[in-house]
């Protein structure tokens, strides 16, 4: 016999909203097109002959600001066109629902009978949507063309800023040590090791480091197996980067 619990006492368990969920995406991919966008655009650089920190730190720069203002304009032209499109097929529900309410009505009907409510059920559901305009439109966005709640919002220019912010951040992190090199040259030089060598190795470890960082962070809200994201993460980050190396040396090869 299954115990009588009031509502109130049925515990809760957690879940992370969509929303957060879409927020986090969009910071990930900010932050990771901007840090191996960046690493390869240094690693390649680096490979070129004749290259300095200068260099380095010039075309670092450019790629910073062109990726995130990139990112911010991408992000924010993709939503506002996929707003666009959300209101336009919004305004289709809402003229056949104004104009065959009794077929909208019966479509209603049959996405709850094939969810498997029966006939004596699914009736006073429809009654108490088709009650209500709004959300009867609503239920049809969502349950007949598969649309989100966050798709239905109009854009943001602070969430999609932030996705702007989280590339330059990224992209920063690889050219934090050529711009620390190119500033304090004797630091460098003092550990006995080509200031180009010391910069290009801080590089990778920071960016090694932020990688991973990702991959544990992409786990905790996916299989929650940090060692393996940590690992597959770095390895396409570093991978990418890697192929960008070798063609610039490549090139540098031929052309020499």
């Amino acid at each position: 016999m299954v115990p009588d619990t009031a509502p109130s006492q049925v515990p809760h368990e957690p879940h992370p909203s969509r929303r957060i969920g879409a927020l986090l995406e969009n910071a990930v991919f900010g932050f990771m097109d901007g840090l191996v966008t960046d690493l390869a655009v240094v690693a390649g650089v680096v490979a070129a002959p004749n290259s300095s920190i200068y260099f380095v730190v010039v075309a670092g720069i450019a790629a910073t600001l062109a990726s995130s203002v990139s990112m911010f304009l991408g992000a924010y032209i993709a939503a506002e066109t996929r707003y666009r499109y959300t209101m336009r097929e919004m305004a289709r529900e809402i003229r056949e629902v104004e104009e065959m309410p009794e077929m909208e009505r019966q479509e209603i009907r049959d996405i709850y009978l094939q969810q498997g409510f029966s006939a004596e059920e699914t009736e006073p559901i429809v009654q108490k949507i088709t009650a209500d305009k709004s959300l009867w439109v609503k239920t049809m966005m969502r349950e007949e063309l598969g649309f989100g709640e966050d798709e239905m919002e109009p854009p943001s220019l602070l969430r999609e800023a932030a996705v702007g912010l989280t590339t330059l951040l990224g992209s920063s992190l690889p050219l934090l040590p050529f711009v620390v090199t190119l500033l304090l040259p004797n630091l460098a030089s003092g550990l006995g090791i080509p200031t180009d060598d010391v910069a290009f190795l801080g590089s990778l470890a920071l960016s090694s480091v932020a990688l991973a960082a990702v991959g544990v962070l992409k786990e905790r809200y996916g299989e929650n197996r940090p060692l393996k994201g940590a690992l597959q993460t770095l390895a396409l980050g570093l991978g990418g980067a890697a192929v960008v190396y070798l063609i610039v040396n490549g090139i540098g090869y031929l052309l020499h």
